[in-house]
């Protein structure tokens, strides 16, 4: 299989097909197209006027061309830009997602989200074009935590879903798990070493997870066995081994997918902020090790969750005394 149409399956894997079945995918692969640098650095400022045909030449080849000329095809030639963005794709090194949101005439307000990948020298190895997802209204979205969380962990993080946006949080869409967030550890821009297949390949495997604040343990399952990444276990979709925390006002935290036989502490014990209760695993719902979080204001699974924000952290390199964590941002709590 070549890497593109491999990486197109990514993007295919998850969630977002179950959400969107009217998605249209383009597998760009074509040995030699190269992506116009402008786009990839260049993403702020209005929409050119004859954009996109300058970004979309590709040295005599045409497999960008391609979604530019089926996007005119279907909804019309782009009217604005209504944002963009562009992650590192942690799982291959040197790799750049790009998401870019517009409005297009035929679809009346609606917005289209067109993605690529692309690697250093401007090789594309994949992409979507898709509507962008509407998320669903929650009564939650100005709920400010009361709890003085910290990160849930020590050294630097990466935040692999987090943030209010439909190309940062694919928990937005899904009310058991809203608001929640996603770490993993990266280096030199990916995740793992090796072949990435067993769980000892990935950085964050066995790293120590942390209480985020004071408070007493409500449960805790600690006999979920591995995944082999990258597939989940088959046919749940839950948590695996997790440890629910009860902060006293109301507010509870759970952190999951944590590391079979690693969990410190059981029902009924007090908890300190910063105190090592686990692990970082693979198990659950999960296709390779990383820390689950979530905030919720009942204690039963499948509670409200709320917005979480944490305090006295760095994100990229810069303080934040109070802030929600987004996608992409490498986070650490001092």
């Amino acid at each position: 299989m070549s890497r593109g149409r491999q990486l197109t399956r990514w993007f295919h894997a998850g969630q977002i097909d179950s959400l969107l079945p009217a998605l249209r995918a383009f597998d760009l692969v074509a040995a030699g197209d190269s992506v116009v640098a402008r786009w990839v650095r260049e993403p702020g400022g209005a929409v050119p006027p004859n954009w996109p045909e300058a970004p979309a030449t590709l040295d005599g080849r045409d497999g960008l061309a391609k979604i530019i000329a089926q996007a005119h095809a279907m909804f019309g030639r782009e009217s604005a830009r209504t944002e963009d963005a562009i992650y590192a794709n942690y799982r291959v090194a040197g790799l750049t997602d790009y998401f870019r949101i517009g409005q297009f005439p035929s679809k009346r307000g609606r917005s289209m989200t067109l993605n690529w990948t692309v690697d250093r020298e401007g090789q594309c190895w994949g992409g979507f074009l898709m509507p962008t997802p509407k998320l669903p209204p929650s009564k939650y979205e100005s709920y400010r935590s009361k709890t003085r969380l910290r990160l849930p962990f020590d050294g630097e993080w990466m935040v692999l879903q987090g943030g209010r946006k439909p190309h940062e949080n694919d928990h937005l869409f899904h009310e058991p798990l809203r608001y929640a967030c996603d770490f993993v550890v990266v280096r030199d821009g990916v995740s793992f070493s090796g072949g990435g297949t067993a769980n000892s390949d990935h950085y964050a495997f066995g790293l120590p997870i942390l209480a985020p604040a004071a408070g007493h343990v409500l449960a805790e399952v600690d006999t979920f066995p591995e995944n082999m990444p990258p597939h989940p276990r088959p046919g749940y979709m839950g948590p695996g081994n997790f440890i629910v925390i009860d902060h006293g006002n109301g507010e509870y935290s759970i952190l999951a997918h944590l590391k079979q036989g690693s969990v410190t502490v059981a029902r009924g014990d007090s908890v300190s902020a910063g105190q090592k209760i686990g692990e970082c695993g693979n198990n659950g719902f999960s296709t390779e090790p990383h820390l689950h979080y979530q905030l919720q204001i009942s204690p039963r699974p499948g509670g409200p969750v709320v917005p979480a924000a944490f305090v006295d952290y760095w994100a990229d390199g810069v303080h934040v005394s109070r802030g929600e964590p987004r996608k992409g941002q490498q986070v650490r709590a001092k």
